[in-house]
């Protein structure tokens, strides 16, 4: 009983706008800094090329899912694609992970489809490609 409620208080959590632009602004500060690259695509760039150089490939992925509109939805999209780009003009070995809530899965399918192509064009263009993160229960068919 106690997992079911610590699982749904994260689950809502996760899906609280007010939390996560929290999460965003201060998550590094409290503890996230042990799994996040860095807070810009430059500074994740330099993590994946030290950890490329210790054996490992890596995947990055821009936090921020369960957008609430079509605009940050762009952003995201716009963002994700500058990863692959920055990926591909550093020669690191990494991919890209996203979730489609962040691309406007909640908004409209269709749109999140649009945003996801996009993503997925820039990166058959650099030989790279791109992993589907699962989202919560309530997105699995959807996703």
């Amino acid at each position: 009983m106690l997992a079911q409620l610590s699982k749904n208080i994260f689950l809502y959590a996760s899906q609280s706008k007010v939390l996560n632009q929290a999460a965003k602004k201060w998550g590094l500060r409290f503890g996230a800094s042990q799994v996040v690259a860095g807070e810009t695509i430059e500074s994740a760039i330099k993590k994946v090329r030290e950890l490329n150089e210790k054996g490992l490939v890596c995947t990055l992925d821009h936090l921020g899912e369960f957008v609430s509109s079509r605009e940050e939805a762009i952003e995201a999209t716009q963002y994700n694609i500058r990863t692959l780009e920055a990926i591909h003009r550093a020669g690191v070995h990494s991919n890209l992970s996203v979730k489609l809530t962040q691309l406007g899965l909640d908004i409209d399918f269709d749109f999140c489809l649009n945003n996801m192509r996009q993503i997925v064009e820039t990166a058959k263009r650099y030989n790279n490609f791109v992993r589907i993160d699962m989202e919560d229960s309530g997105h699995c068919q959807a996703t």
